[in-house]
């Protein structure tokens, strides 16, 4: 396991790397994976890709992780807190499994709690 933040039974979360990237790309530009997203309004490119990445590293009110499988540490998708208000309590929780053979196997329950 690649320096896990939070384990689970199925998968463990850790800080996003720059190497997730690629990946993330492409489950972006998967209109099954974006349909009832925002993020597959338009095609993503890698350099808008890093540069939110980059600054997401250095926010105050986000917090992502990447979600791989403990079985193997194969990346699968993100989740984290995002537009944290700190004052007011409050964050968008999100969950976004890019790869298609983990979906539906209780990944994204197991997220929550995690969370």
């Amino acid at each position: 396991m690649r320096q896990p933040f939070l384990i689970g039974k199925q998968v463990y979360v850790r800080g996003v790397e720059r190497a997730d990237l690629p990946a993330m790309i492409e489950w972006v530009n998967d209109h099954d994976a974006t349909k009832y997203m925002f993020a597959g309004d338009r095609p993503a490119l890698l350099e808008r890709l890093q540069e939110r990445w980059e600054a997401e590293r250095t926010s105050h009110d986000t917090i992502p992780f990447a979600v791989c499988t403990k079985n193997d540490d194969t990346f699968i998708g993100t989740t984290g807190l995002y537009e944290i208000q700190w004052i007011m309590r409050t964050a968008e929780f999100r969950i976004f499994l890019g790869a298609k053979n983990h979906r539906n196997r209780g990944i994204g329950t197991e997220c929550a709690p995690l969370m």
